[in-house]
């Protein structure tokens, strides 16, 4: 059964901001912060958007849901493999979740806590595949390898 969905997002609010430089500084004790945005007419309100989702979790619950809470997420942290694949990494701290492909038989679905993490694995994917022997008659490989790179880039132009 997969987790509940996590978030690398977070509101918060940080009454004693002076400057944006504030924010990362204040937010980045919770870990590395990709990016942020302070909201207008809102005093003290920033949205703050960590690689990790781990980071965005300590924020909310170091700050409390009074001062901090969920917001969408934001990058692709899932990534779609053919079984047949050797990662050439150890992913012993970096998949929060994995589980079978419901749209492709023999594929897995990696759910990643860090979306550097998710991106160089889509690399090492790319290239297993690019390196794969094409079998004529085959086009199942080749329809499945063009359906995942649409879905990541529809995903990319969302984020």
């Amino acid at each position: 059964m997969p987790l509940r969905p996590a978030t690398n997002v977070v509101y918060a609010m940080v009454p004693t901001v002076r400057c944006p430089e504030d924010v990362v500084d204040f937010m980045e004790a919770f870990g590395e912060v990709a990016g942020y945005n302070v909201v207008r007419n809102v005093h003290g309100l920033v949205e703050v958007a960590y690689y990790d989702v781990r980071d965005a979790a300590s924020a909310m619950k170091t700050l409390g849901d009074k001062c901090c809470w969920a917001a969408a997420p934001c990058g692709d942290r899932f990534v779609q493999l053919p079984g047949s694949m050797k990662l050439q990494c150890s992913l012993d701290d970096q998949v929060r979740q994995l589980f079978k492909s419901k749209a492709f038989p023999g594929w897995f679905e990696m759910e990643f806590y860090d979306i550097r993490d998710a991106a160089m694995c889509k690399e090492q994917r790319r290239q297993h595949i690019a390196a794969m022997e094409w079998i004529p008659g085959q086009k199942t490989q080749a329809h499945m390898t063009e359906a995942y790179q649409d879905k990541d880039a529809q995903q990319n132009e969302v984020a």
